[in-house]
């Protein structure tokens, strides 16, 4: 799965996770039982054909992960887990205030498959795809249903994300300002977007879903949905998915050079808003050192000196050599 998240969703927009989108009231509250918590599961508003529902089977559908195996917070952890727990935040330099970014640093820079490396990833994928904080900083809750030998591949993380969503829809209300769903906004999203129809960025319906769906993709949904009355519009999109197999799915040349091209799109786009950015803010503080080291690694980012090189596939045959 990190290869689907890192390939297809380098940035997810945050303006469609938090608009429309909504998870909506979850129904079922009896008179007299405003301040009860309800154990039913939230659900993506559409007004075109219904609500979306929310559940294990749908979290399997879009993820790629098995709806089956062991429930994790049925686990209890180990007084030996505590110090592994504070062996992992040591690795940072403020133990309470860790952020995804810093862990996702220590992701690349990791040289080895380690249990710190595991933990790290365990952190991020769920911070990404189940529950986060409302301050930002990383929800390591998870880390208290770890035991010493856990096998991931093991546990059912459908289960455990479908709960998070619960969990966070309980605490979340929508009447309260300042009240933040906390729960998997990126799940979310890519279920909408999935099970939703649009002519203006049409898509292939695979299991699992985020096999399919790019920044790109995600980005024109959302400028679509904003220019045409908001998002939850749209009609159900009936048409049955496929299994991806990655033998049997291969893009075509005129598939490949449109996803290049949307992406070349999306890039000069925020290219240019970053130069003009960069710009303004050097006409107001043009002496500020800082201000001035962004502006030389901007420049540097977006300078090719080198040459792109595909090595060709002698074997088969196949390659491209770009001068």
């Amino acid at each position: 799965m990190s290869k689907e998240i890192d390939d297809n969703m380098d940035d997810v927009p945050v303006s469609k996770s938090f608009a429309r989108e909504e998870v909506a009231e979850a129904q079922g509250k009896k008179e007299g039982e405003k301040g009860k918590k309800s154990n039913k599961m939230p659900r993506v508003k559409c007004e075109g054909d219904g609500d979306i529902e929310v559940n294990n089977e749908s979290f399997s559908r879009i993820l790629g992960l098995k709806n089956e195996g062991l429930d994790i917070k049925a686990f209890v952890t180990g007084e030996s887990w505590y110090d592994r727990i504070e062996s992992w935040k040591a690795q940072f330099d403020d133990r309470s205030c860790i952020r995804a970014f810093e862990i996702q640093k220590k992701i690349t820079q990791s040289e080895n498959d380690d249990w710190r490396f595991r933990l790290n990833f365990i952190i991020l994928f769920i911070n990404s795809m189940a529950e986060s904080s409302k301050m930002g900083i990383v929800n390591s809750t998870i880390l208290l249903h770890l035991p010493n030998e856990l096998d991931f591949k093991m546990t059912n993380w459908c289960k455990y994300i479908c709960d998070c969503a619960r969990d966070a829809k309980n605490a979340w209300s929508s009447k309260v300002a300042i009240s933040f769903y906390t729960g998997p906004i990126t799940f979310l999203m890519l279920l909408y977007v999935d099970s939703t129809s649009c002519e203006a960025v049409p898509h292939k319906r695979l299991i699992p879903a985020i096999r399919e769906w790019k920044t790109s993709m995600l980005n024109g949904r959302q400028t679509y949905e904003f220019n045409n009355g908001g998002f939850g519009k749209l009609k159900l999109n009936n048409q049955e998915a496929e299994v991806f197999q990655d033998n049997l799915i291969i893009q075509s040349e005129e598939e490949i050079l449109k996803d290049i091209d949307n992406d070349l799109d999306y890039l000069s786009e925020k290219k240019k808003s970053l130069e003009c950015k960069i710009i303004e803010k050097m006409k107001l503080f043009s002496n500020n050192n800082q201000l001035k080291d962004r502006k030389k690694k901007f420049e540097q980012m977006f300078k090719m000196d080198e040459k792109l090189i595909l090595l060709v596939d002698t074997d088969k045959g196949k390659g491209i050599f770009v001068e």
